[in-house]
């Protein structure tokens, strides 16, 4: 299995310039979110990224764009959509946090539409946590936060790319939102 989230990933960037299209065509305005990985140094981007704790994990999982609709909405725009498997991955922290922190909302390409959908709408059918995080802390408690809420599938093994914890939810399953009226 692998699972590769990247700013710098073609289909994120793909995504990237397809949100502000919407946006244009819509006369809605759009701000880049100020994450770690735009003020940080390297050095303090390094640190982060090899730091598991809450804190850390929270500062992580910031989503990418801010739309100012009424109200305003948080995006957090994906790549991880698996043609193979007809499941998108997404990083159990930020999945939780989106859940339970800041509300957003997430956003994919399918066949060039870009796509929505919240957290709070649309719960995983399972998790995969490493066995190198069955310990964490913070891991532990987001897979019982996702438990109360669904009888999911929780998996122990070992992944491919970041090796972050992550959900999968069913493309076919997901609820989508008509977030723009053009487009």
């Amino acid at each position: 299995m692998s699972f590769y989230p990247n700013v710098d990933h073609p289909d994120h960037l793909t995504a990237e310039k397809e949100l502000e299209r919407l946006c244009t065509l819509n006369n809605i305005s759009i701000e880049d979110c100020e994450n770690y990985y735009k003020v940080m140094t390297e050095q303090q981007r390094k640190e982060v990224m090899q730091d598991f704790s809450e804190k850390a994990l929270r500062l992580r999982s910031y989503p990418d764009k801010m739309i100012f609709t009424n109200p305003p909405k948080l995006i957090d725009l994906k790549s991880t959509f698996r043609k193979d498997t007809g499941n998108i991955a997404i990083e159990l922290s930020s999945y939780y946090f989106s859940y339970t922190l800041y509300d957003s909302l997430y956003a994919y390409l399918d066949k060039e539409k870009l796509l929505f959908f919240s957290a709070k709408n649309n719960l995983p059918h399972t998790i995969i946590i490493q066995p190198k995080w069955t310990n964490n802390q913070f891991f532990q408690k987001a897979k019982r936060h996702f438990q109360t809420l669904r009888n999911l599938n929780v998996l122990t093994e070992q992944t491919q790319g970041s090796n972050d914890p992550f959900v999968l939810l069913a493309k076919a399953e997901i609820k989508h939102i008509n977030l723009f009226k053009k487009g």
